[in-house]
C-alpha cells in the first residue's frame, strides 16, 4: 500500500513530495482548493477592499502586538517585536530566531 501511495503522490506532486520516516508526505498550498478555506480567503479579500480596512488592520495589529509584548515583559521575559500592517513578529534579544511571526 505504501508503494502505491508513493507512486500516486509522486505522479501528482513530484516537486513537493518528501520522505519522512519512510512515509510519503505531501505539502499542499495554504488554501488547497478547500471550499471553506477558499470562502474565508475570498471574504478576507472582500473585507480588505473596504475603505479604511488597512488603517483599521494597522491599528488593531498595533494594539495586539503591544499587548503581547507587555504580557511577556510582565511575565519576566525579555521580548521585542513589531508589526507592519497585519503582520507581526516577536523575538527574544540574543536569539537569531523569531519566536512568533504571523
Amino acid at each position: 500500500m505504501q508503494i502505491l501511495l508513493k507512486v500516486l503522490y509522486e505522479a501528482v506532486c513530484p516537486s513537493t513530495c518528501d520522505k519522512l520516516f519512510d512515509l510519503v508526505i505531501m505539502q499542499a498550498g495554504t488554501l488547497s482548493g478547500n471550499p471553506l478555506a477558499m470562502t474565508a480567503g475570498l471574504k478576507t479579500l472582500e473585507i480588505l477592499d473596504r475603505p479604511g480596512a488597512y488603517e483599521h488592520l494597522e491599528k488593531v495589529t498595533g494594539r495586539l502586538i503591544e499587548g503581547i509584548l507587555q504580557a511577556g515583559r510582565d511575565a519576566g521575559h525579555a521580548v521585542t517585536g513589531g508589526h507592519i500592517s497585519g503582520e507581526l513578529g516577536i523575538s527574544s534579544p540574543g536569539s537569531a530566531q523569531t519566536v512568533l511571526g504571523l
